[in-house]
C-alpha cells in the first residue's frame, strides 16, 4: 500500500471506504478532525486544510449520484441505458459542486460513460470495455464492472474492526426533535466565527457564473444555519424555496461550516435526503 500511495492511491481508497462499508463511521470521522484543527488553531481554520481533511461533503455527493450502482459485477453498461442518461442528467445539475468538492470537471459534451469513468476514479475504480455490440447499424460501446484484486478488501476489514472497536465518540452536543421542532445546545456557538483566511472564487479562478452560484448559495447558508436553531419546519420550509443544486450547496456549506451540528441533525433527521429532491 506504501509504494501505491505513491500514485494517491490511499485517498481514493479512504473515500470508497466511507462511501461504501465504512459510511456509518463517516460522521464521527469528520467531527473528530474539525475538533482537533478548531483546537489546534484556537477556533482559527486554515480552510484548504479544513476541507481536505472533511470528506462528508465528497461522500453526500458521490450518494446523490448514486455512484455505486454502477459497480455490479457483470451487468452490461451502455450510455443509451435510461439509468445512465439520469447519471448524467443528475451530474450535470451539480457539476458546480463536483468541481468544488472533487475536483472533476462535468460537461454537456461527455458521455455517461465518460462522467462515471471520471468519478469512479475518485476511487481508482473503472469500467471495463467488452466490446461493440447489438445488431448491425445500432452496434454501441459496452461496459461492465470487473472488482479490482488490489487487496482494498483485505484493508477495508482492517479498517472496519478499526472503527467498530473505537470507543464512541461522546459530543457535547444536545438534539431533541419532539413536534417537530429541534433544539441544538453546541459545544461550537453558531456565533462564533471561524477565521478563513481563503477568499472567494473570483471570476479568475472559474467561470463567471459558478462564481455567481457560488457566492448565492454562501448567503443561501447563512440563512439556514438561522433557521436551524428554528426547528425542523422552519428548515424544511426554507429549503423548499430552493432548487435540488442550490439545497445541496446550502447543506455541504453548513457540513463545512457546523461539521458537530450537521452529524447531529443527519443522525437524527436519518429522511433529511428527502428533503433535496
Amino acid at each position: 500500500m506504501v509504494m501505491k500511495d505513491d500514485d494517491g492511491w490511499y485517498p481514493q481508497l479512504r473515500l470508497h471506504y466511507y462511501l461504501s462499508v465504512g459510511r456509518e463511521f463517516l460522521t464521527t470521522r469528520d467531527s473528530k478532525r474539525a475538533k482537533a484543527q478548531a483546537e489546534a488553531g484556537e477556533n482559527a481554520i486554515w480552510k484548504p486544510d479544513f476541507n481536505k481533511g472533511q470528506m462528508s461533503s465528497s461522500v453526500l455527493l458521490l450518494e446523490e449520484l448514486n455512484l455505486l450502482q454502477l459497480l455490479t459485477p457483470g451487468e452490461q453498461l451502455r450510455g443509451s441505458d435510461q439509468g445512465m442518461q439520469e447519471f448524467k442528467a443528475i451530474a450535470l445539475q451539480h457539476r458546480y459542486l463536483i468541481k468544488n468538492y472533487l475536483n472533476v470537471s462535468i460537461s454537456e459534451k461527455l458521455t455517461p460513460v465518460a462522467i462515471a469513468q471520471k468519478l469512479l476514479d475518485k476511487v481508482d475504480l473503472r469500467l471495463s470495455y467488452i466490446g461493440r455490440l447489438g445488431p448491425r447499424g445500432k452496434r454501441e460501446c459496452v461496459y461492465k464492472f470487473v472488482a479490482p484484486d488490489d487487496g482494498r478488501d483485505v484493508i477495508f476489514k482492517q479498517w472496519l474492526n478499526r472503527d467498530e472497536l473505537a470507543p464512541k465518540t461522546i459530543v457535547n452536543c444536545e438534539l431533541r426533535i419532539a413536534n417537530c421542532s429541534v433544539s441544538v445546545t453546541p459545544n461550537i456557538d453558531l456565533t462564533t466565527p471561524i477565521t478563513d483566511t481563503t477568499p472567494l472564487p473570483n471570476n479568475k479562478d472559474m467561470g463567471g457564473q459558478e462564481a455567481s452560484w457560488w457566492q448565492q448559495v454562501k448567503s443561501y447558508a447563512a440563512g439556514f444555519m438561522e433557521q436551524v436553531e428554528s426547528g425542523v419546519e422552519a428548515v424544511k420550509e426554507f429549503l423548499s424555496t430552493l432548487t435540488s443544486d442550490e439545497r445541496w450547496g446550502v447543506m455541504l456549506e453548513f457540513e463545512e461550516a457546523q461539521p458537530q451540528i450537521f452529524g447531529q441533525l443527519v443522525a437524527e433527521v436519518p429522511g433529511w435526503i428527502e428533503w433535496m429532491t
